[in-house]
């Protein structure tokens, strides 16, 4: 238990302390939960972006939940949707895989500093039961 750890813990979910736990209005709540399957073609590349974008930042050692998860589409209930478009839903399986396979890198290396990077998913599943043969054929499916 560090130093790091303790302040988190205070931060996370507390509105006064963490700086991303804006609360919402209850109109910003509604049209912010839903995760729209109808998206252009733009959409699906912005949403793609802000996801990679999310990752360079847990990367860098930011919090898992402050990242990677706060993407809505990357969300264990929203992933499997048969409704998303085929490449959103095979980039979003392939951006899980790469979270888990880049956490696991750096945690066998055992070659980072608490502060550097940051390992704990904080019970954020990663895609741990999907096969990464499937994962890459859904993104061969989709790029056809």
């Amino acid at each position: 238990f560090s130093l790091y750890e303790a302040m988190s813990a205070l931060e996370l979910m507390d509105p006064k302390m963490d700086p991303g736990m804006k609360l919402p209005s209850e109109k910003e709540r509604k049209s912010m939960a839903k995760v729209t399957a109808d998206l252009t073609n733009q959409q699906v590349l912005s949403i793609m972006d802000k996801c990679i974008a999310c990752f360079v930042a847990w990367c860098e050692g930011h919090t898992l939940c402050h990242t990677v998860a706060t993407c809505l589409y990357l969300q264990p209930e929203n992933i499997e949707r048969n409704d998303m478009p085929s490449a959103l839903r095979a980039f979003s399986k392939a951006m899980l895989k790469l979270c888990r396979e880049v956490r696991d890198v750096v945690l066998r290396a055992d070659i980072y500093e608490e502060e550097d990077f940051m390992s704990n998913t904080f019970g954020f599943d990663l895609g741990d039961k999907m096969e990464q043969a499937h994962v890459l054929a859904e993104l061969e499916q989709a790029t056809a």
